[in-house]
């Protein structure tokens, strides 16, 4: 059974209908099981088990890759399949196929589709992204993409005017994907706004762009555009919002950069945190503390975290009750989101405000 809550200005939710916002997890009507969703700006993408693509949500560049213009409000399937995996910029989106093929669409204005044969229009269709081959990850910032390939390299393309490209920022966009030189057994990557974070088979992490809150390091420059380590040994996962990052970590989760609005999920608000070995308490009300965290995710500037027990924690902005709690009030610390029949949760996703959960039936 899904549940999808936040917002819902584009239908990006699935439920059939446009709202402001939907402050609590509503049960989603649809027969088939997904098992990866990923939101754009005001679109979502769902992969099922046998690999094919719905949509939903904000298709005014095409993002949807239904070839109209058409906002859906409902899950729809598309006529791509064979895929294995789903990556969602702003107003773009990136499929991987079984093949190791990457496809593109929607808006190209800063190249993310990783095509100079396109129009900054874009695509309202599918279609292959040049010169990668072989790969086995995504990821897709604000205006920047990135793809990984079964060796460990590492692929960008886009908008790089703030390094997060992760080569020289001279050149601020890159309409073809090309290597980042020097990087070598990546397992994971994920962008954010302005920057992207690599992990490793070592569990490293490294980070390369905008650097203003604190996303890569509290003692170097505003601007990193090479791939410099981040001094938090043994990450698990990797997760960036706008300008700051989540990760796992021995089954804690970890937050730092910006917190204006709590995405930190530390009691309090700053303009940034720093990098710290201390994570973060899962506490459910009148319960012990959730000692394991399954997976952590973030949102734009929120942030969501399953644990052990298939309870669900949210923090950070909560503008368009992205944070499922009832209200719009942004929420300082984990906090426990509540379900109908407190039903148990085996899965979460999220996108830039709105967010989806996964129960096992």
């Amino acid at each position: 059974m899904l549940y999808a809550w936040g917002a819902n200005n584009y239908g990006q939710l699935g439920l059939g209908y446009i709202s402001e916002q939907e402050e609590i997890p509503k049960h989603v009507n649809i027969e088939h099981e997904f098992v990866k969703i990923i939101g754009g700006g005001g679109h979502t993408l769902a992969l099922d088990s046998d690999g094919n693509l719905f949509v939903c949500g904000w298709n005014r560049f095409g993002q949807l890759g239904i070839e109209s213009d058409e906002n859906l409000t409902r899950f729809t399937r598309t006529d791509v399949s064979g895929v294995v995996d789903v990556a969602a910029g702003w107003d773009f989106s990136l499929l991987l196929l079984q093949d190791g093929t990457v496809l593109s669409a929607g808006s190209n204005k800063f190249f993310q589709l990783g095509s100079d044969e396109l129009s900054k229009v874009g695509s309202s269709q599918f279609k292959k992204v040049p010169g990668l081959e072989n790969i086995q990850g995504l990821g897709a910032g604000l205006r920047h993409a990135a793809a990984l390939d079964k060796t460990g390299s590492v692929y960008s393309w886009g908008s790089g005017v703030k390094g997060q490209l992760g080569r020289s920022w001279k050149d601020v966009k890159d309409s073809l994907p090309a290597r980042i030189p020097d990087l070598n057994n990546v397992t994971r990557i994920s962008c954010g706004q302005f920057f992207t974070v690599l992990g490793t088979s070592e569990n490293k992490l490294f980070g390369f762009g905008s650097n203003k809150f604190n996303e890569i390091s509290s003692t170097l420059e505003k601007i990193i555009p090479v791939p410099t380590e981040i001094k938090l040994s043994g990450s698990e996962t990797v997760s960036c919002g706008w300008t700051h990052v989540v990760c796992l970590r021995q089954d804690r989760c970890h937050a730092w950069g910006r917190n204006n609005y709590f995405q930190c999920g530390r009691g309090h608000s700053s303009g940034s945190e720093n990098i710290c070995d201390e994570g973060l308490h899962l506490v459910a009300q009148d319960e012990s503390p959730s000692l394991k965290v399954r997976k952590v995710i973030s949102g734009s500037e929120h942030c969501l975290a399953l644990d052990g027990e298939g309870r669900v924690y949210s923090w950070g902005w909560n503008e368009h009750g992205n944070c499922g709690t009832g209200d719009t009030e942004n929420v300082s610390s984990p906090t426990k989101i509540q379900f109908d029949n407190d039903k148990s949760i085996c899965d979460i996703f999220v996108g830039s405000a709105h967010c989806f959960a996964l129960t096992s039936h």
